[in-house]
């Protein structure tokens, strides 16, 4: 019996000591002292092999120490000793999850939830799982059931306001943000959601206030600024949304999106240089985006560096062959190199891709245009209009072609058709007023001069097409008018205005003024003086002295040379 005893003591002893390792091992735990923490955890399981308890909280800091494998293996011994262990299971599945074995990770959630019905934790992180595998019917099952055990868990409604948004339920996701702000009022990251989702409900000021909000909680919450950002972007206010996005790359510099969302804002602004130079930070953080190489590519281009833009498109196409659009750009690009045919090359592939592309048909059209070779253009352009029926600038385009070939009607009848689709389509009035001019039709040709001018009141080849065609009418004071006008506007665009002001006073017989005027369009780079001497225009003061002087003054510059 005695000994008997003492064996018995002997075993209490043992159980006290392992307890005692236990709680030293958890005091270094809490200091985040974890080899420690696993060495007295270690002495605890040497007295006590089946504490169920110290291989679990070893499991807990070789997690902190990254040893993710050989915590598991503490949590299944734990397991092993204990199946009820839903702690066990529970932590197994988080270490599941961050290893992205999410599959795994949701049976060992499950589990733990068989163990613990009641287990809130072990629902939210289940829903979490699912949502992470895109099941998110799913995932709003088990948040709800989460709710259900602990209704003030503003984390589970962030969570379940995330799955609602995933499947476009935006107004129901508001709901659960809000619920989550209600509860604590400092959850930055609810009020983000929250405004996410009045984004894509077109609600852009209320989505600015919530990311404000998040950032004002939070200053350092680098994708509050980037998502307000957007939001002012969305309401065209892209000076702010420079601001915002600018703040968050402070925030964090390694945001690909930002410096590209930015370089979108100052693209807005017509601050080209300043968008290349976001797009290309966007490159360097992010090299294998084709939307990237595309946006500076455009930006590029709008400065007229065609070279570098189409380097940006070629690269573009390189991640992304399925784009058909950028053949069409980097076709335009060529073509301001006057690189016709290589344009045409561009313009083909698209279509081979997408027949449907309208405005690949039209700048090709343009691209033969400028190779003369006129009925291909035109067909071209037909290509465009057929695909889209409501496309001006087609028709305004074939009607020029049409012009080239002498075709005079028949383009008229295309600047029609452009003028009804787009009334507001001032060039295509001066085109139809040329043809009109070029039939000999002067009165149909002003009242379509004048349209255009209502139109654009500040265009001096409009007003110098008018003067012509007035001049030609003989209507030399409204002629003068118009030419005065247009040199009013742009003193440096024609100097045929000048020209044909010292005809019309020639005629009018007004010396002094013809020759003024002649002087004028001479100063003004006007050279052709064989036109000059047999321009019967200038027969009233030809045998004026001014006149004389003029030419006499052009003949002694020849001798001086």
């Amino acid at each position: 019996m005695l000994q008997k005893e003492g064996k018995e003591v002997l075993k209490m002893t043992d159980k006290d000591n392992a307890k005692t390792y236990l709680k030293a091992g958890n005091d270094f735990y809490e200091q985040k002292k974890y080899d420690k923490a696993c060495e007295e955890y270690q002495k605890a399981i040497e007295i006590n092999p089946q504490y169920a308890e110290a291989y679990y909280r070893c499991g807990l800091a070789l997690n902190a120490l990254k040893k993710y494998e050989e915590a598991i293996e503490r949590y299944k011994k734990a397991l092993e000793i204990d199946p009820n262990y839903a702690l066990a299971y529970y932590k197994w599945g988080d270490i599941l999850f961050y290893l992205e074995r999410q599959e795994e990770a949701v049976e060992k959630y499950k589990k733990a939830i068989e163990i613990n019905h009641k287990y809130a934790d072990a629902h939210y992180s289940l829903g979490f799982t699912l949502y992470d595998l895109n099941r998110y019917e799913e995932a709003i099952e088990k948040y709800q059931k989460a709710i259900e055990i602990d209704p003030n868990n503003s984390f589970v409604y962030n969570a379940w306001g995330l799955a609602l948004y995933s499947l476009k339920r935006y107004e129901e996701a508001i709901e659960r943000f809000k619920k989550a702000t209600e509860i604590n009022h400092n959850y930055a990251s609810a009020y983000d959601t929250w405004g996410i989702a009045l984004y894509h409900l077109n609600q852009y000021e209320e989505a600015t206030e919530k990311h404000q909000k998040a950032a004002e909680i939070d200053p350092k919450y680098a994708y509050a600024y980037y998502r307000w950002g957007i939001a002012l972007h969305s309401l065209n206010k892209y000076e702010e949304a420079v601001e915002k996005y600018k703040n968050s790359i402070e925030l964090d510099p390694t945001n690909s999106d930002a410096y590209y969302n930015c370089g979108l804002a100052f693209n807005e602004l017509n601050r080209y240089e300043e968008a290349v130079e976001k797009y290309k930070k966007a490159i360097e953080t992010e090299p294998d985006c084709a939307s990237f190489y595309y946006s500076c590519g455009l930006a590029l281009y709008q400065l007229k560096r065609y070279k570098e833009a189409i380097e940006k498109y070629q690269k573009s196409i390189e991640l992304d062959p399925k784009h058909p659009f950028i053949y069409t750009c980097w076709g335009i690009a060529l073509y301001n190199l006057k690189n016709y045919e290589e344009a045409i090359e561009k313009y083909k592939k698209t279509i081979e891709m997408d027949p449907n592309q309208t405005h690949t048909y039209y700048t090709w059209g343009m691209a033969l245009d400028n190779l003369k070779r006129y009925e291909e253009a035109i067909e071209k352009y037909k290509m465009a209009t057929e695909v889209n029926s409501n496309y001006a600038y087609a028709f305004n385009n074939w009607g020029a072609t049409l012009d080239h070939l002498g075709r005079y009607e028949e383009a008229i009848e295309k600047y029609k058709m452009a003028a009804e689709i787009e009334p507001h389509y001032a060039y295509v009035y001066n085109r139809w007023g040329n043809d009109l001019f070029n039939l000999n039709r002067y009165e149909e040709a002003i009242e379509k001069y004048q349209e255009a001018i209502k139109i654009k009141p500040i265009d001096p080849y409009t007003y110098c097409c008018l003067g012509l065609t007035l001049y030609k009418h003989r209507r030399y004071d409204e002629a003068i008018e118009k030419y005065k006008k247009a040199i009013e506007i742009d003193p440096t665009y024609s100097v045929g205005a000048y020209y044909n002001l010292a005809c019309i006073y020639s005629l009018k017989d007004n010396e002094s003024l013809a020759c003024e005027w002649l002087k004028k369009a001479i100063e003004k780079g006007y050279n052709n003086w064989e036109h000059i001497q047999k321009d019967s225009d200038f027969d009233k003061i030809r045998n004026s002295k001014c006149f004389k002087k003029i030419i006499k003054g052009r003949d002694k510059g020849m001798k001086a040379k």
